[in-house]
């Protein structure tokens, strides 16, 4: 009989193939060998959690960097309460408050740098890369030449600063 360990394993691969992926429960009980009922519950349980995260992963990716960084302002105003309230634990001299404090400032800092990691992902993820918008813009160059050739050669010089600023841009 498999393991609690190997059970939670196959929920977390539904999981990650359901809310990331977008695979349907058809699909996913067929790739990881379970019943389709079995991942139909999964989907549905904690009041269809799975769903959500689903939705919320297809937000915009300016939504998600919004989220993400109203969720770390939200966690600095926390660590900054915390570290008021370790100051006013020292001077009161209750170094097992301070701890505790400490502890806690220590845990949002952990929380901070992982939702800051996410957030850098989300940046990384959505950036256009340099190749692809050099090829964009090579193309409406292209039609603008075709369309009004005259246009297309005095634009030469903007065109040329244009790419440049882009380039630096990103990188």
């Amino acid at each position: 009989m498999p393991s609690k360990e190997y059970y939670r394993k196959l929920k977390k691969e539904a999981h990650d193939l359901y809310v990331r992926d977008g695979m349907m429960c058809k699909e996913i009980s067929e790739r990881i060998n379970v019943s389709e009922r079995s991942v139909s519950n999964w989907i549905n349980e904690n009041d269809a959690l799975w769903k959500k995260e689903r939705q919320a992963s297809v937000i915009s990716s300016k939504k998600q960097g919004d989220n993400l960084k109203q969720i770390i302002n939200i966690l600095a105003d926390q660590k900054l309460e915390l570290l008021r309230m370790i100051d006013e634990a020292i001077a009161e001299g209750d170094s097992n408050k301070v701890l505790e404090l400490r502890k806690q400032a220590a845990g949002l800092d952990n929380s901070v740098a992982q939702w800051g990691n996410q957030l850098k992902e989300v940046d990384k993820k959505n950036r256009i890369t340099l190749a692809i918008y050099i090829d964009v813009m090579g193309r409406i160059f292209d039609a603008m030449k075709a369309y009004n050739a005259e246009l297309y050669f005095k634009t030469l010089d903007f065109q040329e600063n244009h790419l440049y600023e882009a380039a630096k841009m990103l990188g």
